[in-house]
């Protein structure tokens, strides 16, 4: 692009100086020509350099907005996995508690410890998870506690909380456990369960005695997404079929969460230019796979974050802008310290030089070039000042050559004004040099009623000589000698 734009600007030059010749150019001043071709120059860069300066500003900005919004999918998706492995480090503790293994080992021998436990357990509640239901059962699914309900001790897990089923087995095989998000029958609401094995450690090999679930209250991840959400942002989190688990905005969790469909992502975090999740306009979409943390493993979700095209890179539009408009000003204001520049150095002493010229054109052979430098112009003020010299060598000795002339004779300025005559002249008419310097020769052959000179005055050039011609000087037969 660089090299275009200068090639663009030589050329452009170039035409300039091709067609001066048929051009208003032509007529121009120095110091006009010079301010046209700086600022042609000056233009041409500006474009140029404009759409460099912009087209890379802007790749950059919008380069870094996606690396941002993209930092910020992986920083959401994080927050959530912690959370989750909190969740299950949680549920772990509380199958570990010596009270709760007491009770559920021998809930009638341990009777009195019920009151205290439940007590525990409902401050558990918000001081752990939080949880919506904490169940405690026994290794046959016999629930012993639960947070929500008094009644439902002595009711069989399973049958009573089927979606928990596959944790409650899970936790009796030996394992702690946490489900993908499932819609509670209790809540009605998207929750995550997560379970652990209760242990007797008082017998030996610690066998299962039971199992404690906890029935995860989902509205702390929807908090999380929308407080990812931040201006323009809309943020989803997907399950690994693309159906929305959570979203920034309330009102479009509240439709459903097994109905919304959404294309598959790639496992890999990227930020792409596409139509966005929630509407037909064209979106920055980022995306950012599940990759768990620590031993928790997750579930294969996405957090994708989309903003709007015109919005995500309002930023990039304006910085680029307002760079390119930083460019330009500068171009501008170095063109014009440029021209002042060369007017200084260049154009300046050209037209004194040019001026002094005309001085000496007009008679005026005392004036002389400036010299402001010993640069080419000052040595050419210092070769017409010597010319200047020459000049007026020359002219003394053509005036010392006239003067001894027997025949009468002046010397003309380009007006016909004498500049001078020489002796023979004022002889004739009486009249001194001062007289006669400065009037018109014709209004002065009238005064004088003598015969016309040679028409040569008529036409004549500065420092003609041309011959005066009284009556007594013609011949007989009134020819001019």
């Amino acid at each position: 692009m660089g090299n275009y734009c200068i090639d663009a600007v030589f050329h452009n030059v170039s035409s300039i100086m091709k067609n001066s010749h048929d051009s208003p150019y032509k007529e121009m001043k120095l110091r006009l020509k010079i301010i046209v071709i700086i600022f042609s120059i000056a233009t041409l860069m500006v474009v140029g350099l404009g759409y460099s300066v912009y087209s890379s500003t802007h790749n950059a900005l919008q380069t870094s907005i996606s690396e941002n919004q993209l930092s910020l999918a992986k920083e959401v998706m994080g927050i959530i996995d912690r959370t989750l492995r909190e969740r299950v480090l949680d549920i772990q503790t509380l199958s570990t508690s010596q009270l709760v293994s007491r009770y559920v080992a021998n809930p009638k021998k341990n009777s009195g410890l019920r009151k205290t436990l439940e007590q525990e357990m409902h401050n558990r509640l918000t001081l752990t998870g939080p949880w919506n239901v904490l169940h405690v059962m026994d290794k046959t699914g016999k629930i012993l506690l639960a947070t929500d309900d008094d009644s439902a001790a002595g009711k069989n897990f399973i049958e009573d909380t089927p979606q928990g089923a596959d944790a409650f087995l899970k936790a009796l095989s030996g394992d702690a456990y946490s489900s993908d998000v499932i819609i509670s029958t209790e809540t009605h609401k998207p929750t995550v369960f997560f379970s652990s094995p209760i242990r007797d450690d008082t017998v030996a090999g610690d066998p299962i005695v039971g199992v404690i679930v906890g029935d995860y209250s989902w509205e702390t991840i929807e908090k999380i997404i929308s407080n990812a959400a931040r201006g323009a942002y809309i943020v989803d989190l997907l399950s690994k079929d693309g159906i929305v688990l959570a979203h920034s905005s309330s009102s479009v969790v509240q439709q459903g969460y097994s109905t919304h469909k959404s294309r598959l992502y790639s496992k890999e975090a990227k930020s792409v230019i596409m139509k966005g999740l929630n509407g037909g306009h064209m979106a920055l979409v980022s995306h950012a796979p599940e990759r768990g943390y620590l031993n928790y493993k997750g579930k294969g979700w996405i957090v994708v974050i989309e903003t709007p095209v015109g919005v995500a890179f309002a930023p990039a539009n304006y910085a680029s802008a307002e760079v390119v408009v930083f460019v330009a000003v500068s171009m501008v204001f170095g063109a014009f310290v440029l021209t002042l520049f060369l007017d200084l150095i260049i154009v300046r002493p050209i037209i004194r030089l040019a001026s002094t010229a005309q001085e000496i054109t007009n008679g005026n052979l005392n004036a002389r070039a400036e010299i402001s430098s010993n640069d080419e112009l000052g040595k050419l003020a210092t070769s017409f000042n010597s010319m200047t010299d020459s000049l007026i060598e020359i002219n003394e000795k053509n005036r010392a050559v006239i003067e001894i002339l027997p025949e009468p004779m002046f010397i003309l300025d380009k007006e016909g004004k004498i500049m001078s005559a020489n002796k023979a002249v004022r002889d004739t008419t009486g009249l001194s040099e001062a007289e006669l310097k400065g009037k018109s020769v014709n209004d002065f052959l009238k005064r004088t009623n003598t015969s016309r000179i040679q028409s040569t005055h008529v036409s004549g050039k500065y420092g003609e000589t041309v011959r005066y011609i009284p009556e007594s000087h013609k011949s007989s037969n009134g020819n001019k000698e």
